[in-house]
């Protein structure tokens, strides 16, 4: 009942997109004050901005979605963001030359840096899901799917790894 007040069926085509450039407007509003607080978060606490982003900033636009009982939505929010994160990724790569901080492994020693361990690990915890959702349920152990478990140890190991002060 809660959707159809929000989102009634009989508004015209002008409205929804008005309606979306507001709520889009909103969102960007929110989005960098959230980045802000976020910031702030990292450097106070010395929990370092990598872990902060993939802990807080990168679980922000899924949830309402599955609130909402919207799986497939939430499913290819999950995708679209991952294919956005590609678009931008070079982007960063030429602002972080510019502003004199490249985005690289540090000398010849690997010793990972935390924007390329943030970068891999959505690469494997997408990896992980696409093969996961293709190849359907192969076991399960106490309800919970192999591929589900595989994706939080990754998840759990990954931000293990990042660096407290990055």
């Amino acid at each position: 009942m809660f959707p159809r007040l929000l989102f009634p069926a009989d508004l015209p085509t002008w409205a929804l997109l008005l309606d979306l450039a507001l709520e889009a407007v909103i969102v960007i509003q929110s989005g960098a004050r959230l980045t802000r607080l976020a910031d702030r978060l990292a450097e106070e606490y010395r929990l370092g901005r990598a872990r902060v982003g993939m802990l807080l900033l990168a679980n922000v636009p899924s949830p309402p979605p599955v609130r909402m009982g919207q799986i497939d939505l939430a499913i290819g929010n999950i995708f679209s963001i991952k294919m956005f994160d590609a678009f931008v990724l070079p982007v960063c790569k030429v602002a972080s030359l510019i502003c004199g901080h490249p985005l690289r492994m540090a000398g010849l020693a690997f010793h990972p840096d935390p924007n390329l361990l943030a970068g891999l690990l959505p690469i494997v915890l997408t990896v992980l899901a696409i093969g996961g959702l293709t190849a359907g349920p192969r076991g399960r152990i106490l309800g919970v799917g192999l591929d589900s478990m595989a994706i939080a140890f990754f998840y759990l190991a990954g931000m293990t790894l990042l660096p407290a002060g990055a």
